[in-house]
Order: structure tokens, then sequence, then C-alpha cells
């Protein structure tokens, strides 16, 4: 009798052992699949930015030096930025919301990529201001939408208008 409680005692031991070791590797692959999706996600943001690095930094300096930020695209009534098109310049993105697709690993992952781009402090670089300055911050938010409760990336660039600007 005592030889069959032990046993059973030892049984009950590693049960909970293995339990335990399988919550861990769960835990383990849930981590790496979270990873997976935000070094995804930060990868898609970043080519974003990049594609909206290369145009010009406002319809004002396409054709040359402008020589006061009157001449610089500001924000209508409405908060929106005049449209042009084609989309040419850095505020042309502003509220555009483009899908991207990333093939992984794991499967295949659908984001949405919304642009935000809005006139800096020219002090700091980061406070947002309502007037006309030499730079311009386009922040790229991506989300995934394969989740029901998506995590969201944030990944900002601030635009320089460079000697464009000489006021």
């Amino acid at each position: 009798m005592p030889q069959s409680l032990l046993a059973l005692l030892a049984m009950m031991v590693v049960s909970l052992y293995s339990f335990h070791q399988q919550e861990n590797i769960l835990r383990m692959r849930a981590s790496m699949i979270r990873d997976e999706i935000a070094h995804n996600a930060t990868a898609v943001a970043i080519e974003r930015l990049d594609e909206i690095g290369t145009l010009a930094f406002d319809e004002g300096t396409k054709g040359g030096d402008i020589h006061q930020a009157s001449e610089l695209t500001v924000r209508d009534q409405d908060g929106r930025y005049p449209q042009d098109t084609p989309a040419d310049d850095l505020d042309d993105f502003d509220g555009v919301i483009v899908p991207r697709v990333r093939l992984t690993s794991l499967d295949t992952l659908h984001y949405d990529v919304r642009t935000r781009v809005v006139y800096v402090s020219e002090v700091d670089g980061n406070t947002e201001v309502d007037v006309a300055t030499r730079y311009k911050k386009a922040t790229a938010t991506v989300y995934l939408l394969d989740t029901a409760q998506p995590d969201s990336i944030y990944l900002s660039q601030v635009y320089a208008c460079g000697s464009r600007c000489d006021w």
C-alpha cells in the first residue's frame, strides 16, 4: 500500500512537471509569433516611410526654391491638405490608408498602413504645429488585420525642406 501511494505521488509530480513544461513551450511559441508579426509590421512601416521620403517636400518646392513659409501647402479649415494628382509630395499622403501583404514562415499576414503628415516645430522636430515650417513629420501606423485584437506599430520620420526653403 505505501508503494502504491508513493507511485501515485510520483506520477502526480511528473504530470505537473510535464504540464508546466508544455505551458512554457506554448508561451515561448506565442512570443516568437508576436515577435515575427511585430518585425513584419515594422518592415511595412519602414517601406512606407521610404516610399514617401522619395517625394518632394511640398508642392511649392517642386518648382525650385521658396522664400517664405506662406508658399508652402497648409491644411484647409476642415484640417485637410489640398490633394493634387498624382501624389507627388509628402502631404499628399496625409490620411491615406494602403493595404500591405507579407508572406512569412507562419502564414500570409495582411496589414493596413495609415499615414499622417504634419508640420512640426523647428525647435524640437516633434511637436505638431498649425503653421508651415521647414519640417514635416510622417507617421506610419500599421495594423494587423488577421487578428481580433491587433497591436499597432507607430513609426515616424521627420523630413526637412533643406536648401529649397531659404527664409
